[in-house]
C-alpha cells in the first residue's frame, strides 16, 4: 500500500488531485485447499483480496454537483486497455463487431516521453504504443432514489462485461488531494505556485552562471 500511496501523491502533486479505486482481485490473497477426500487430490486457490488501482486525473469524469466538500452522483472512468488483454479478461465479445482491425482507440496521454540530458524517456503510456486498444468505460452511480442499491456498470469495446449493484453498498473510489484550499474537485495544484518563484531562481543561476 505504501506504494500506491506515493503514486496517488505523484500525480496529485502534479495534477492536483488523483483517484484510488479498490477492487477484488481473486487470484490474490492467502492460500486456501479444498478436498481431502479419501482417493482424492486436495485442490490449492488463491481466497481472494482487495486491491487498489491509482487513476490519474484525465482518466476519471464526475457529475457535476461535485466538490471538494460534496461526492459526485456519478463516476465514470475511461481507461485504454490493449485489446489483448481485453480479450483474455472478457473474451472476443468486446470486439467481435469491430469491422476495422486496425482499431485504436487512442491513448489518454498524447505524452511522447520527457527529454532529458538528450534522451527522451518513455512515457507512461509508451507500452501501449502500436498496440491495437480498446476502451473500458467503468461507471459507478451513488444511491438514490431511483438507484436503492446504487448501479455498477462496465463496458470493454463493443461488449457490456458487467451490469449490477454496489458491490459493497459505496463507491470504491477515494479523492486524493495535494490539499490545496481550492474547493474545486479538481483543484488548481499547489505547485503551479511554484513556477514563478521557480523561474526567477533559474534565471538568477543562468546569470550566476
Amino acid at each position: 500500500m505504501a506504494n500506491i500511496l506515493r503514486e496517488a501523491a505523484y500525480w496529485a502533486g502534479t495534477d492536483g488531485v488523483s483517484f484510488l479505486c479498490s477492487y477484488w482481485e481473486p487470484d490474490a490473497g492467502p492460500w486456501q485447499e479444498m478436498g481431502g477426500e479419501p482417493g482424492q487430490q486436495r485442490v490449492a486457490f488463491h481466497a481472494g483480496d482487495i486491491r487498489t488501482h491509482v487513476y490519474r486525473i484525465e482518466q476519471v469524469r464526475v457529475s457535476a454537483n461535485a466538490t471538494a466538500n460534496r461526492k459526485p452522483d456519478y463516476w465514470v472512468i475511461r481507461e485504454t486497455i490493449p485489446r489483448a488483454e481485453a480479450i483474455a479478461r472478457y473474451g472476443d465479445r468486446v470486439i467481435k463487431d469491430r469491422r476495422d482491425p486496425g482499431y485504436d482507440s487512442g491513448r489518454l496521454s498524447q505524452d511522447r516521453g520527457l527529454e532529458r540530458t538528450g534522451y527522451l524517456l518513455p512515457s507512461l503510456d509508451e507500452l501501449h504504443r502500436d498496440q491495437d486498444t480498446v476502451d473500458k468505460i467503468t461507471v459507478f452511480c451513488e444511491r438514490s432514489e431511483y438507484l436503492a442499491s446504487g448501479l455498477s456498470m462496465v463496458i470493454v469495446g463493443d461488449a457490456l462485461v458487467y451490469l449490477g449493484v454496489l458491490l459493497y453498498g459505496v463507491v470504491p473510489i477515494l479523492r486524493f488531494a495535494d490539499g490545496a484550499s481550492d474547493p474545486a474537485f479538481y483543484p488548481q495544484p499547489i505547485m503551479e505556485g511554484w513556477i514563478d518563484h521557480q523561474m526567477r531562481v533559474n534565471a538568477v543561476l543562468s546569470k550566476w552562471v
